[in-house]
């Protein structure tokens, strides 16, 4: 039997037999008596379903084919069961009726937990779920092992170590699982009734999480750059002012979507960031960080003739801006970089070592030239949103004390074609182009050959 054992068993999969019924009962295994051969004596066998689907047969007992030699080998394959499960090696059946009302159980549970956390104000976090723990570990709550958080802790590494997904990805979704164990058990401090426990215990205590690899370096334009992408004719210029919005106002990517001209005091030159738009459900949210979910802070001056343009374009009403689905944000900025001709290597190499630019980089764009101006940490990590001083200091505080002031001076008035909507034009590259005219900002000194591709 240990041969067997150690030859055919799989990871987690589910318990003994056949399924019946429709609903889950406990598994007590479908055992089967084979005669012997070649002189020796008859046995009863179980088989076992993998998590993989195979289905290899373990003996049980050479009892004789009677109902007390039944007897004993149900009781048997029910006391294996119960030890495989414990160990993480059979759990949730592969198929039938008891499978789907077991998955029907694990479902209703995660769909109650999400909807507990979007009515909390945060994330529902079922992007992560579906598509990085359900895959591994689909089977309810009561059934969960230690084993069980082992093995979805060991997949989410090796998707990191096979380039699939970023550490830092698996180790937010491992984050999503913990917090979701913590409910189940009765011990998330945000269900103070414990109306999401299910069982007494959290079975991911003790379990070490995915390996976090912060090692890479974060992508951010240079002032010169920044200019390069919104002066360029050939992008489209509502994506043009769009760069501009994300860098200078510091705003999530999802808050930015949501930014109503109601948020923004055009007279005051202030900006209130109080809700975000959610990815998942299409909806609006109260922002994740700040004074209660809210930000409120002056806008940097060269924005505000942009912005004082694009009101009066919108009668005051209505989104600040439109943008795309969010699939195509990083491959729309990355695009538009290289028809301003902007090539630094550094914006799209994606290694070991480098994270190519993303549009959540302009944010970060932003907030590192604060540093680098000087500006006090405590208004940085209020323009971000950072509940945690040492995300801010990290990020950006540490990336501009290395670069001091060789990058130029930051936030530079931006091009004025940026302010007039016949720009339009140029949104077709076939189209006769306008000129644009870059307004430089003192201490950046653009070479020749650069001054000469920005103007042709």
């Amino acid at each position: 039997m240990n041969r067997a054992l150690t030859r055919h068993v799989c990871s987690n999969g589910p318990a003994w037999g056949k399924d019946r019924g429709s609903m889950p009962q406990p598994a007590r295994g479908t055992v089967s008596y084979r005669p012997g051969r070649d002189g020796r004596p008859g046995a009863w066998w179980g088989r076992i379903t993998c998590h993989d689907g195979s289905r290899p047969w373990l003996e049980l007992g050479d009892w004789p084919n009677s109902k007390q030699g039944r007897a004993r080998a149900k009781e048997t394959a029910a006391h294996l069961t119960e030890r495989f499960a414990s160990e993480g090696i059979v759990g949730t059946p592969q198929r039938g009726p008891k499978l789907k009302a077991l998955r029907a159980t694990t479902s209703s549970w995660w769909g109650e937990y999400f909807k507990h956390r979007v009515a909390l104000g945060f994330d529902s976090n079922e992007g992560a779920y579906r598509t990085h723990i359900q895959p591994v570990l689909d089977k309810p709550w009561v059934e969960v092992t230690p084993t069980d958080c082992e093995r979805l802790r060991d997949a989410l590494d090796a998707k990191a170590l096979e380039g699939k997904a970023s550490p830092k990805t698996m180790f937010n979704a491992w984050t999503v699982f913990t917090t979701a164990a913590k409910a189940a058990a009765g011990q998330w401090k945000k269900d103070k009734p414990k109306k999401l426990r299910v069982r007494l215990d959290n079975p991911c205590i003790g379990i070490v999480p995915p390996d976090m690899d912060d090692s890479k370096e974060l992508q951010w334009l240079y002032p010169d750059e920044f200019l390069r992408l919104v002066s360029c004719a050939l992008v489209p210029l509502e994506a043009r002012r769009l760069y501009a919005l994300a860098t200078y106002l510091f705003v999530r990517a999802g808050e930015l979507k949501a930014l109503d001209w109601s948020d923004v005091d055009i007279e005051r030159g202030i900006v209130s960031v109080r809700v975000s738009w959610d990815r998942e459900s299409g909806e609006l949210k109260q922002t994740k960080t700040g004074n209660k979910g809210i930000r409120r802070f002056a806008i940097e001056p060269n924005l505000l003739p942009l912005l004082r343009a694009m009101h009066t374009e919108a009668n005051g009403a209505g989104p600040v801006i439109t943008m795309r689905d969010q699939k195509w944000w990083a491959a729309d900025l990355r695009k538009h970089l290289e028809a301003a001709r902007v090539t630094r290597a550094a914006l799209f190499r994606n290694d070991a070592t480098c994270k190519r630019l993303r549009f959540h980089d302009l944010r970060g764009t932003g907030l590192t030239w604060m540093a680098v101006r000087g500006d006090d940490v405590l208004k940085i990590q209020q323009r971000a949103g950072h509940t945690n001083f040492e995300t801010t200091q990290r990020k950006y505080i540490r990336t501009a004390e290395a670069v001091g002031e060789v990058i130029g001076a930051v936030f530079p008035a931006l091009p004025l074609t940026l302010l007039s909507p016949l720009n339009g034009l140029a949104n077709r590259p076939n189209d006769p182009q306008a000129v644009d005219i870059v307004v430089e900002a003192p201490g950046i000194e653009p070479d020749q050959r650069r001054m000469a591709d920005t103007i042709g």
